[in-house]
Parts: C-alpha cells; sequence; structure tokens
C-alpha cells in the first residue's frame, strides 16, 4: 500500500525491512521501493549489501522500475551505472532485455555504439533487445550505422533488421540490403526483396531482377510483387530496359510486373517480346497485353495470328477479348474480319464470339454462309457459345439450310447448348425450335443431344414433340426421358394429353426405369385450379433476395414452408408469375407471412402488363387474401406492391384461379402400333379398346407384387392411383373404401403383407 501510496516518508522504514528475515515481507519492501521511485528509493535499493538467492530478481525489478522512473522525468543518466549492472548477463532475460533500451538512452551519444556492440555480438538476448531499441528510437545516425554494418550480421538478424528498415522506410539502407540480398540465405533474399519493393525506385530493378535469377518459385512472385511496388519516376522504362538483358526466366518475371503495375504506355515493348523467339516471354507478353493493351495492340495482334502456333494463337486470342471487352469495343475484330481469309479469319471469328454484342452477332450470322468451310464452322461454334439465346435463330437457319454436314451438326449442339439460355422466350417458343431442329438434325446423335434439352421445356409442344418420336428406335430412350419429365411438369394442366403420351412411353420405351417413372405418373388428374402451378416466377425489381427467403420460385412451388421476400423498406416490389399458357383469370389468393406482417398491403393486379385492379389497406383472414378481379385473358399475371405491413411484403404462396384459354384435346390415342386387345411390353400385360388402354397388369420383379395400373371408366376417368406407395390397395379396384363393415381393405400388415380385408 505504501509503494502504491508513493510515499516518499515510509523510504526510511521500507529500506530496514528489505533485509527482514521474513522473506515474504523484505519481497514487499522491495517492490514497494520500486513503486516509489525517486533517487532517495533508488539510493535506499543500491544501499541494500546483499540479498537472498529468492529477492534477487526482485531486488533487479525494483532497480529496473525505479530506472523508468526517472527515465520519465528526464533523469536516467543517474541510473547508468545501475542499467549497467541489469544488463550484464548474470541477470534475468526479461530484465536484462527491458534494462536495455534504458541503458542505451543513459549513455547518450554512446548508446548507438552499444546498440550496434549487441548486433554483432554473441549474446541473443541484447540482440533481440537492439533491434527492440531499432524499432522503438529509430534515429538516421543509427540506421545508416547499422546499415553498414548489416552484411557482417547473422542471417537470422539480417532478415530482421531488413524488415525493420523497411517497415521504418529507410531508403539509405537500400545499398546494403542490395549487397546482402544478393548472397545471404534464401531467407534474406526474400527479406531483401520485400524491403526493395517499399524502399527503391527505378535504380532497385536491376537488383530485383538478379535476386529474380536466385529465387524459387515462391521467391519470383515476391520480386514481381516488389517491382510492381516500386514508386518513382522511370521505374517500368527501367523494367523494360532490364528485361532485355537477363535471362529468359527473369523476362518473364518482369513482363508480370509491367502487367501488374498496368504499364499502359509499355505496351510497344510488350508487343515486342510478344513476338520473342522464347514460348515462356511470348506466354507472359501475351497476358500482359491482355491487361494493359487498347485498340492500338489489337491492331498488332491480329497479324500474328496466322502463324502462330496453337498456343499462341489461343493466348492471342484471349488477349484480344480481354482489350475489346474491356474497351467495350469490337471494331478493330470487325474491321479486320471483313478483310481477313484462311486461319486469320478463323482465329478472329472465335474472338468475336467471345467478345459478344450486337454487331459481332451480326457479323457471324453472316460468316455462317460463309464460303470457307473452317470459317463457317467457326461462325457456328461461335454462336453456339453466346452469353444468350439470341442466336437461336441463326443456329436453326443454318441446320436447315446448310448443305455443311458438319455445320449442321454443329448448329443443332449449339441449339440445344443455348436452349437453358432462353429464358425470354416463351416455353411453347422453345418447344417449336427444338422441335423444328430435331425434325432437321442430320444424325441420330444430335437428335437425342436435342431431346436431353427439350426435357425441361414446360409445354404441350414440347410434349408433342418428345412423344413423336417415341417410334424411333435410335432415340427412342431419350425421347421417353423427354416425354417422361415433361408430361410431369405440365401434366396437372393437361392430364389427357399427359397420360396418352405415358402410355406411348410404356408401350414402346426399353429402358425399365424409365417404364416404372411413366407407370407411376400415369392417371394424371387436372390441378385443384392454382393456375400458378408449373409457371415461372420473376421479380423484375432489381432487389435481392431477403433473410432465408427461398426465391421468386418459392411463391408458386405450392409449399408454404417456402417463402418469397426482398430486401426491407423499399418503395417497390414486384412479383411476375408466368402461368404454363393462357388462362381467363378471375381471382388470386396470397398467402403471407403472417397477419397483418411482411405482408403486401397496397398493390395492383397486372394481367400481361395492363393493371386491372388496385388495392388498399388488404385486410387478411389469418394470413390469407382472396382478391376477385374482372375475368382477364392473360399469360402473366404480376403484383406491383407499394405498400406493405413492416417491414417488407413477404409471399409463401400466390395462387391464381380462373378457367383454362384451351380445352382438353379429343380422346387421347392408343399407343402407336398397337392394336385393341390385350398388348404386351416385358413387365405388364394391357387391353386397349377405343384408343384407349382399359387396364393394365403391371409386374415387374423389382416392384415386388404385381398390380393393376391405370383401371379407367368408359369415359376415361383413372380409377387407381400410385400414391402414396405404402396404400396397397390404391393400386386395386377397391381403393375407394378404406372400410366396409368394419373391416379395412386398405392397408396392409407390415410383418404379414397383408390387409384385414381380402377379395
Amino acid at each position: 500500500s505504501l509503494g502504491r501510496r508513493r510515499d516518499a516518508k515510509s523510504i526510511p522504514i521500507l529500506a530496514k525491512l528489505v533485509t527482514d528475515a521474513d522473506p515474504q515481507t523484505a519481497g514487499a519492501a522491495l517492490d514497494a521501493l520500486g513503486a516509489i521511485g525517486g533517487l532517495d528509493a533508488l539510493a535506499a535499493l543500491l544501499a541494500v549489501p546483499s540479498v537472498p538467492d529468492a529477492l534477487r530478481v526482485r531486488r533487479s525489478a525494483a532497480l529496473l522500475v525505479c530506472a523508468e522512473g526517472l527515465g520519465r522525468k528526464g533523469e536516467v543518466g543517474v541510473a547508468k551505472p545501475v542499467l549497467a549492472e541489469l544488463v550484464r548477463p548474470d541477470q534475468a532475460r526479461h530484465i536484462r532485455m527491458a534494462a536495455f533500451p534504458l541503458h542505451v538512452a543513459a549513455l547518450g551519444a554512446g548508446g548507438n555504439d552499444a546498440v550496434l556492440a549487441a548486433l554483432g555480438g554473441a549474446d541473443l538476448d541484447l540482440q533481440r533487445a537492439a533491434v527492440q531499441v531499432l524499432r522503438q528510437r529509430p534515429a538516421a545516425d543509427l540506421s545508416q550505422a547499422v546499415a553498414a554494418r548489416l552484411p557482417t550480421l547473422s542471417p537470422t538478424l539480417q532478415e530482421q533488421v531488413i524488415a525493420l528498415f523497411a517497415d521504418q522506410a529507410t531508403p539509405t539502407a537500400v545499398p546494403a540490403i542490395r549487397e546482402v540480398g544478393a548472397s545471404g540465405t534464401p531467407g534474406v533474399r526474400r527479406a531483401a526483396i520485400v524491403a526493395l519493393g517499399k524502399l527503391g525506385n527505378a535504380e532497385t530493378v536491376p537488383a530485383l531482377a538478379e535476386l529474380s535469377g536466385k529465387a524459387d518459385a515462391d521467391g519470383k512472385r515476391a520480386v514481381v510483387e516488389a517491382l510492381a511496388r516500386l514508386r518513382g519516376e522511370g521505374v517500368n522504362q527501367a523494367i523494360a530496359r532490364t528485361a532485355e538483358t537477363v535471362p529468359e526466366a527473369v523476362v518473364c518475371d518482369l513482363v508480370q510486373s509491367l502487367a501488374a503495375r498496368r504499364a499502359r504506355e509499355m505496351a510497344p515493348v510488350l508487343v515486342g517480346f510478344a513476338k520473342s523467339d522464347k514460348a515462356t516471354v511470348r506466354t507472359e507478353a501475351l497476358k500482359a497485353l491482355g491487361e494493359v493493351g487498347d485498340k492500338a495492340v489489337c491492331r498488332e495482334l491480329i497479324p500474328m495470328l496466322p502463324g502462330a502456333s496453337g498456343s499462341d494463337r489461343s493466348r492471342a486470342e484471349d488477349a484480344l477479348v480481354a482489350i475489346c471487352r474491356r474497351e467495350g469495343t469490337a471494331e478493330p475484330l470487325l474491321e479486320a474480319t471483313a478483310k481477313a481469309t484462311g486461319k486469320q479469319r478463323v482465329s478472329l471469328l472465335s474472338v468475336l464470339g467471345k467478345v459478344g454484342g450486337e454487331e459481332a452477332r451480326a457479323e457471324l450470322v453472316a460468316a455462317v454462309k460463309d464460303d470457307d468451310a473452317d470459317s463457317r464452322l467457326a461462325a457456328v461454334r461461335a454462336l453456339s457459345g453466346w452469353d444468350d439465346a439470341s442466336p437461336l435463330d441463326a443456329l436453326l437457319a443454318a441446320a436447315t439450310d446448310s448443305e455443311d454436314l458438319r455445320v449442321r451438326v454443329l448448329a443443332c449442339r449449339g441449339i440445344a447448348t443455348l436452349a437453358g439460355k432462353a429464358g425470354r422466350r416463351s416455353q411453347g417458343e422453345m418447344a417449336g425450335i427444338l422441335g423444328h431442329a430435331i425434325a432437321v438434325a442430320p444424325r441420330a446423335e444430335e437428335k437425342r443431344t436435342l431431346l436431353g434439352a427439350l426435357r425441361t421445356v414446360r409445354a404441350r409442344r414440347a410434349l408433342e414433340v418428345a412423344s413423336a418420336h417415341l417410334g424411333d428406335p435410335e432415340v427412342v430412350d431419350q425421347a421417353a426421358l423427354a416425354t417422361v419429365d415433361v408430361a410431369e411438369s405440365i401434366g396437372v394442366r393437361t392430364p389427357a394429353l399427359a397420360n396418352a403420351a405415358l402410355e406411348r412411353v410404356i408401350a414402346r420405351c426399353s429402358d425399365p426405369a424409365v417404364a416404372a417413372r411413366a407407370t407411376s405418373l400415369l392417371g394424371m388428374t387436372g390441378s385443384s385450379g392454382n393456375l400458378a402451378i408449373g409457371g415461372k416466377a420473376t421479380s423484375p425489381d432489381g432487389l435481392n433476395k431477403d433473410g432465408a427467403a427461398h426465391g421468386d420460385q418459392a411463391a408458386i412451388d405450392g409449399n408454404p414452408a417456402t417463402y418469397w421476400d426482398e430486401e426491407n423498406d423499399k418503395k417497390l416490389y414486384r412479383l411476375r408469375v408466368e402461368m404454363l399458357e393462357k388462362a381467363k383469370v378471375n381471382r388470386i389468393k396470397i398467402v403471407a407471412w403472417v397477419h397483418h406482417q411482411f405482408s403486401p398491403r397496397d398493390f395492383d393486379i397486372l394481367c400481361d402488363g395492363k393493371v386491372i385492379k388496385s388495392v388498399k389497406d388488404a385486410q387478411y383472414k389469418g394470413r390469407d387474401l382472396e382478391v376477385r378481379i374482372p375475368p382477364t385473358l392473360c399469360r402473366a399475371v404480376e403484383l406491383s406492391i407499394t405498400g406493405y405491413y413492416p417491414q417488407s411484403p413477404a409471399v409463401r404462396e400466390l395462387e391464381i384461379y380462373g378457367m383454362t384459354d384451351k380445352p382438353e384435346g379429343a380422346p387421347a390415342p392408343k399407343p402407336a402400333g398397337v392394336a385393341d386387345g390385350l398388348y404386351q411390353t416385358g413387365t405388364s400385360l394391357a387391353y386397349a379398346r377405343n384408343g384407349r388402354t382399359l387396364w393394365r397388369l403391371n409386374a415387374d420383379p423389382k416392384e415386388g407384387k404385381p398390380y393393376v395400373h391405370p383401371l379407367r371408366l368408359p369415359n376415361g376417368d383413372v380409377l387407381t392411383d400410385l400414391r402414396p406407395a405404402d396404400h396397397v390397395w390404391h393400386r386395386a379396384l377397391w381403393f375407394s373404401w378404406k372400410y366396409i363393415n368394419g373391416v379395412n381393405y386398405w392397408e396392409e400388415d407390415k410383418k404379414t403383407g397383408l390387409s384385414d380385408g381380402r377379395t
């Protein structure tokens, strides 16, 4: 307590207690004298003749605290003898290292010599303490003296001191750093590289180039980073000059550094390196030109294309793509393409495909009819890799009209690829395009690829196209898979058409897995009337989804556990649903997040972009809101939400009701090639009458026991169902009744495999 109170009057009493026989008392007295501090306390501590070994460190600590206090008062010189004692080797390590900076300060002008001696000595503790002095008290004269002795220090110290010079921005140390970096250990070289990058200028470039020649892969990356960091005038020019006189591997690093420095004025120099007889130099130069080149560079690169090797041509093309995308123009490419022939034209067409844009697409569309076969193929390949589906029509024309088999093959493949990017085309339109492409495809391989693309199209036409190819033995399995996928996606809207197509799959498909899927789906009935099911939801408001929201499609997936929601507190939210086909809509239902919270409140209902009804201050029943609208024939329904119950208009489900514009078609035909009466597949026996399969007995060993599905009434209604799978009597005559006279005919006992009631 006396020590903490800085009670100087108690020093005489404490001085006596230092020699107390009780070590705890003596130790507390030593601590207190150190805490009180000042000349009197220091004198009292020095007057102690000796202390037990157990208290020796505490006495040294007390002396150190006193010296620190005197240092804060500017009187550290008084403690010079004490500090000299505290840095001796027989003192505790932590005492020595803490005392050394004070010792240096107490020595005044002689402190630098103490630091240099410590750095050059063998005492590791004082070496570390000396580095700490350099870090805490940077001085120009001391730094200069240390730099002069840098080559004589140990490698470990060299690394530490070099890093310190870099952190303290000591440019006078650069010559010494260059010297030790050139001859030092890998660690020293790495430290020198980093430091030269921070401290150097144009004159440092040759030294870094020399270090690059001795470095491993990590060191070479460090050299590139250091060169990129150099500041001052003439650095880029110095890099270019140095690159003319160094080995190939170093040239590559220097070229990389010009790219990292975004040295656009050095593009002509890089063009020269791109023509080097060294493959690695050409590679790095072409990469760099992609980073720093401009339209003028494009005009230098284009003539190089015809004579370039395959890898060089590819890298030159990549550079052209990068430049044109960055500059936002394809002008140099278009100018050259109009005049080019042979390999140069082929390369330019490939580059145009990667650059993109309306002008590039127009040039490629024209090139599809080029007299040169390689140019035609290059144009089709480029269009097939387009960022969107805009070249679909051109590819379809090429697949239809070209006399070049290779063009037709590539065009069909391109159509299949771009079909997945055709978000702005209607499903029916895409079904028509794919159907046309399948019809003109020159080989079964392309037909199979196009049928694969058809699998994701949700339209009646897609179902018709897919099922029409079930009679082609070369593509029957792909046609069956497409038919099943499309039927599953639109069957609730077009059950008769879907069921007829599924029957054809079962009759024709040789793939048992696909046939089993078709069988499981057979017997589809119409939906409950929610026209949003199977449609496509979008949010054309540019907002991001919020929180744990599941995206646009969650608003119409039929699952209230998922929901659509966007960023809070915005002025306008839009939720648009494109139905599978046109319908006469007469009402909508919104299932909101909760009652009058995170719910749409004020909104317009739009049908095909036209406002049909406006709702203000919507009042929900629970979380449900139904809104009737004038019957309106449309394909898309949109909510334009301008007001909401705090804090955003989350929608669990947006349901749309009305009547479809198209009635169901005529009674579905029976499977092609199957006459009235019994017909058989590998796993089933069925009976057809008047264009319909009336019943089918399925006996696939993989499905366990045989069952009947479908079973139809004369009017076409299907009495059987395959869902849920554990209800076996769904698949038999009596499925409609669970209990008859109190006996359960429905469920089976899991152990016996039998139901209570059997017929």
